[in-house]
């Protein structure tokens, strides 16, 4: 009794394992048969197979005679003071636009260009090269911006270009911002242009010896001691900061290009190879996929 009594569940949870792992196994053999019975269509179809890949891969191929040849090209941008989702809703608004009809004159208006200009755009779309870019430590965080440009002729190109930076440049938030800085900048030069007029006459005084010497304490003025050296020192120091006020100054855009849209002269897209792949891919997809179908339906025929 003791012995039936410790065999009894040993023989009990290897029944259960039986009946859990039957079905698992009874699927597998399922899947098994399933895949060497589609092998075998494929097989008794290899002729449907190869003629659904060559059939999609002429299709592809018929799409260099079909679809219109563009010229597609990139071009990155600055923008000192528009954040990138301003810069997004700008050339968004503007991309809806091209191509219709009715709305061409607002892409003539935007770009500064004329009807037929205009109708030679396919698209124009933006995307962030990073979130933004601090140029040096007084300027404010710039986005840096990459447009993609597809036209119907080449020539187009540099005139899209000059309508994008106008777009820009001339909206009414840019030129606020633009005349802010501009007059913030005008205040920091003359500020620092008095601050040099008066480092020229200490300077004057310093070179000239007029200050009177007490005994070990070298140039003094108004009873405090001056070091020659210390006075050219702020002097170079104020040079530069008036070398880059001046540069501000002259490069007050607030919108500017770091690398041109580049000029093509062989149709570029669509990308015709990559069509031709894709095409490939699918013809032998469907073959793989619909010779098993295809050869039910044959032996259907042979039957009746």
């Amino acid at each position: 009794m003791n012995n039936d009594s410790v065999t009894n569940p040993k023989q009990n949870e290897e029944i259960d394992l039986i009946y859990f792992f039957r079905p698992i196994g009874r699927m597998f053999t399922a899947i098994g048969k399933g895949i060497s019975n589609w092998i075998k269509n494929i097989q008794g179809n290899f002729r449907f197979v190869v003629y659904t890949f060559l059939f999609c891969g002429l299709l592809g191929l018929s799409a260099r005679f079909v679809l219109n040849k563009r010229y597609k090209t990139d071009g990155i941008f600055l923008s000192r003071v528009l954040p990138s989702g301003i810069s997004h809703n700008i050339i968004k608004d503007l991309n809806d636009n091209i191509g219709v009809k009715e709305n061409l004159r607002v892409v003539t208006q935007k770009l500064n260009l004329s009807e037929k200009d205009a109708r030679g755009i396919v698209s124009i779309k933006l995307k962030d090269m990073s979130d933004t870019l601090r140029l040096n430590n007084d300027d404010s965080l710039a986005t840096t911006l990459r447009v993609t440009l597809i036209v119907k002729d080449t020539t187009l190109i540099e005139k899209v270009q000059k309508g994008i930076i106008n777009l820009f440049e001339n909206n009414d938030y840019a030129l606020k911002r633009k005349q802010i800085r501009l007059d913030n900048l005008i205040e920091l030069k003359k500020n620092l242009d008095s601050k040099i007029n008066s480092l020229d006459t200490l300077k004057n005084i310093v070179s000239n010896s007029i200050i009177p010497k007490s005994q070990g304490q070298g140039n003094v003025f108004l009873g405090e001691p001056i070091n020659p050296v210390s006075v050219y020192e702020r002097e170079v120091s104020y040079f530069r900061e008036q070398l880059f006020l001046n540069e501000q100054i002259k490069n007050i855009n607030t919108f500017e290009i770091i690398r041109p849209f580049t000029k093509i002269y062989k149709p570029n897209s669509p990308d015709f190879l990559m069509i031709q792949a894709v095409a490939l891919g699918v013809g032998l997809l469907l073959g793989l996929l619909l010779a098993p179908a295809f050869g039910k339906r044959s032996r259907r025929k042979e039957q009746a």
